[in-house]
């Protein structure tokens, strides 16, 4: 593990026994990924709120002034905290870190799905059930499609993958064949 991600996850788990506390998880996560993606979609707030010429005092106040009363107090702090650290460009990490224990609480299995061509609603929802009965858990399926797959599906989900793509089967052919 990164020592960034290390970092993040230290962070999320105690903003996330927070939310726990206060049982606002889903609302919190939300927000996280919002303010995350506002940053992603608009760098300039994530170079300013990082700048190290700007002094921590004006970064975190820019903050409170854009965000107090229109998010939860947690995450406005949780900002701050980023921000007063040095730790700001963390943010996106730690949402995903977030969204992991929260779906860890929740029971919830991430499958990363890549295809090669798009999946019908068909395909999806039993691939969705197939997963779900393999593993006994709700699964969420992240589907994208990548054509140098040639045909089949690979499956990530819960440090495990499933490798049924045409290119993987050809692959293993021809190691088959060169011995």
């Amino acid at each position: 593990m990164s020592r960034m991600t290390e970092k993040s996850k230290e962070y999320a788990s105690a903003l996330f026994s927070l939310a726990r506390e206060a049982h606002a998880e889903d609302e919190i996560l939300n927000e996280l990924k919002a303010i995350a993606k506002l940053m992603e979609d608009n760098p300039d707030i994530l170079e300013f709120l990082a700048a190290p010429n700007i002094s921590k005092r004006e970064r975190c106040g820019a903050l409170k002034k854009a965000l107090d009363g229109q998010v939860h107090e947690y995450v406005l702090s949780f900002l701050q905290l980023l921000c007063d650290r040095e730790r700001i460009r963390l943010l996106g990490e730690c949402a995903e870190e977030f969204a992991a224990m929260l779906d860890e609480e929740k029971g919830v299995l991430t499958a990363k799905v890549e295809s090669a061509v798009a999946l019908t609603e068909d395909e999806t929802r039993r691939l969705k059930r197939a997963l779900e009965k393999r593993t006994g858990r709700t699964i969420r399926l992240e589907c994208r499609v990548d054509e140098s797959l040639l045909g089949g599906l690979v499956v990530a989900m819960g440090g495990e993958v499933l490798d049924g793509s045409l290119k993987h089967r050809l692959k293993e052919i021809r190691e088959v064949m060169n011995r």
